[in-house]
């Protein structure tokens, strides 16, 4: 596992794209969660969710470490980096792994953190083979990893649905995204198969999936379906 200070310099690019709206339908958990695993992930999400969760530690799980490289970003000296690091970042931690998400990531202990969180990454495991088994096993994963009473959240809007390639330029850079044309498939019953409650956020995107790890004295934050 590999431990990089926080770059500040995602916190000026969170401000110029307005990640931070994206992800504030959750701030609802804020004070709840302490420590996050991110599962596969998009350039500043990590921050963002730090951010607007005032966690503590984030977790990266990607399969591939050029994946990272969007993330980690260009390494600065430690004094000048702390300087530029707002204050309420300072104390925080983000963290790297590499591992294939569909099998057990040794590096992640059962019951260890509380929010597994993926957005836009199981389409992609479901496009590799064009079936739900590898999804249903980063569910699996997803699920153990998280702490009784903890959360695992799936932003997918894609999985199983036509799309076609667009060209966006994105902070100067020109990439490919799928486009959404048709509607996906509901995964609803992978989360249902390992006994997760789900939940609705206000705010929350479509097609997102909203899960609760049950405990004995479960408390739900949001509304159970």
């Amino acid at each position: 596992m590999n431990t990089q200070p926080i770059n500040p310099m995602w916190f000026e690019q969170l401000r110029t794209v307005g990640s931070m709206n994206e992800y504030a339908w959750l701030s609802i958990l804020k004070g709840s969660i302490n420590s996050i695993a991110d599962f596969g992930c998009w350039s500043s999400e990590p921050y963002a969710l730090l951010w607007t969760l005032d966690a503590s530690e984030i977790i990266v799980v990607e399969k591939e470490l050029a994946n990272l490289d969007q993330i980690v970003g260009a390494k600065e000296d430690l004094e000048i980096l702390m300087r530029r690091i707002p204050a309420s970042m300072t104390g925080r931690e983000i963290k790297f792994i590499v591992a294939d998400m569909t099998s057990i990531v040794k590096e992640l202990i059962t019951n260890s953190v509380d929010l597994a969180f993926c957005k836009n990454v199981l389409y992609q495991i479901y496009e590799a083979n064009k079936d739900l088994s590898g999804v249903q096993n980063v569910v699996n994963e997803m699920a153990r990893v998280v702490k009784p009473g903890g959360w695992v959240i799936a932003v997918e809007p894609k999985i199983g649905a036509e799309h076609e390639n667009i060209v966006q330029d994105f902070f100067g850079t020109k990439i490919e995204l799928p486009c959404r044309v048709g509607d996906p498939i509901d995964i609803s019953p992978l989360f249902q198969k390992v006994a997760l409650i789900r939940n609705t956020f206000e705010g929350a995107p479509e097609w997102s999936y909203c899960y609760k790890k049950p405990q004995m004295d479960d408390a739900s934050v949001g509304h159970n379906q």
